[in-house]
């Protein structure tokens, strides 16, 4: 016993592991208020605007989310990834962050003119074009806001203190602005009232703390970023093909209800992945110098997924009571026929994005993801056609399940072929 503690003690002193630990804590400081935040705001938000017009807001952040995939560009994990490996080479850092940061300018400029492109051709986005316009303003703020920069400097506290800080600013304007269901256009401008300022304080933070020297990429540098990430990009990009997908096709088949249906189901869900990316982003920089450790980090997360799989069976009730109306009851049933998701996450985390990326098997997991988001294309068509919220539910599970397999199992050859090469 006291062999055991004296090694836990000598683990706990290590560098290493004290800055593993903070950013856990610091992280999971972000998480609780993710999970608390809701629990105000959604039941007035859904109280007020009711389950169609929440379903509008849910389909005008799909649209939104295909050009905030684009403008990331994959750069949360290469970009954290190369800092993290260059933490203590400030030129090499300064060159990495304002790279990446007008390289999402670009593309930024370049996504507005096609929403614009969009808006003109397309009737229903005609119909929409303010809300969805709104809901864009939110990407600058990210932008400003680079937590892939304090993820790959493992400085997770930053990204606490900035996230708290915007969601906290946006749910206390929730309450001031919208009082009645047509304020509901107010609230993607309130999201990026909540960005902008944090990503602000971040700039400042970044420039005066870590000392950011000022460096002009040129074309070659742009397009060598690209292309590093372009991988995960596709990576990052075809899951919305199943994915925000699903809530279109709701959307424009079945009505915003629908969608608001699936919506609040999903979002019960989800918070099992936000806290399964604590443990990912937490461990991704830590894993990047020490890939040994990476079983550790296995179990934490599988353990993790199985826990949020039980809560969601038992209590998928008590979550619509808390955080919804009434007339969200039927999301009860899409919970219950996604709680298996977490352990999916837990999966594709931990073979994928903290094991092939950080093997720089990006390619390989492209052609996971690839090939699994254009089978859940064809699978959601037909699923919502015919089953509506309930098909884009057993859609999601379905490619989830599909893409932690073929991680798993790629995930073991790449182990193989590396203990053959050593």
């Amino acid at each position: 016993m006291q062999d055991i503690l004296r090694r836990v003690k000598e683990i706990k002193e290590r560098p290493a592991s004290r800055t593993l630990f903070g950013n856990f804590i610091s992280l999971s400081l972000l998480q609780v208020v993710n999970y608390l935040l809701p629990l105000i705001t959604l039941p007035y938000l859904t109280g007020i605007i009711g389950v169609d017009m929440f379903g509008l807001l849910a389909i005008a952040a799909a649209i939104v989310v295909y050009f905030q995939t684009f403008i990331d560009f994959g750069f949360d994990y290469t970009a954290a990834r190369d800092i993290a490996k260059n933490q203590h080479d400030i030129d090499a850092v300064s060159k990495i962050f304002w790279t990446v940061s007008v390289t999402k300018l670009i593309l930024m400029f370049a996504s507005l003119i096609i929403l614009v492109l969009m808006i003109i051709l397309i009737p229903y986005f005609r119909e929409h074009d303010v809300l969805i316009l709104l809901t864009f303003l939110y990407i600058p703020g990210r932008i400003l806001f680079p937590e892939w920069f304090f993820q790959g400097m493992e400085k997770m506290k930053y990204i606490t203190i900035l996230n708290v800080a915007a969601k906290l600013l946006f749910t206390i304007l929730i309450f001031v602005f919208i009082r009645e269901k047509a304020d509901y256009i107010f609230q993607p401008l309130l999201i990026a009232a909540g960005y902008l300022a944090s990503g602000i304080a971040s700039v400042i933070v970044i420039i005066r703390h870590f000392r950011i020297r000022f460096y002009r990429p040129v074309g070659k540098d742009i397009r060598e970023s690209l292309n590093d990430s372009f991988d995960v990009f596709i990576n990052l990009l075809m899951p919305n093909l199943y994915n925000n997908l699903s809530t279109l096709l709701l959307g424009f088949w079945w009505g915003n209800s629908a969608a608001g249906i699936f919506e609040a189901g999903k979002k019960v869900i989800l918070l099992s992945e936000q806290a399964l990316q604590v443990l990912s982003r937490t461990f991704f920089p830590y894993l990047a110098n020490n890939i040994r450790n990476h079983h550790v980090f296995n179990k934490i997360s599988l353990s993790t997924g199985v826990f949020f799989m039980l809560m969601f069976l038992a209590g998928a009730d008590l979550f619509v009571k808390i955080l919804f109306t009434e007339e969200f009851a039927p999301a009860v049933a899409i919970i219950r026929l996604m709680a298996v998701s977490p352990v999916l996450f837990s999966v594709m985390n931990s073979f994928g994005t903290n094991y092939l990326i950080l093997m720089h098997k990006e390619r390989l997991l492209r052609n996971i993801t690839l090939v699994s988001s254009l089978i859940g294309m064809i699978v959601a068509i037909i699923m919502i056609l015919d089953f509506k919220a309930v098909g884009a539910a057993i859609t999601l599970v379905f490619v989830w399940s599909l893409r932690s397999i073929l991680c798993f199992v790629y995930s073991g050859k790449t182990r193989l072929e590396l203990s053959l090469n050593d």
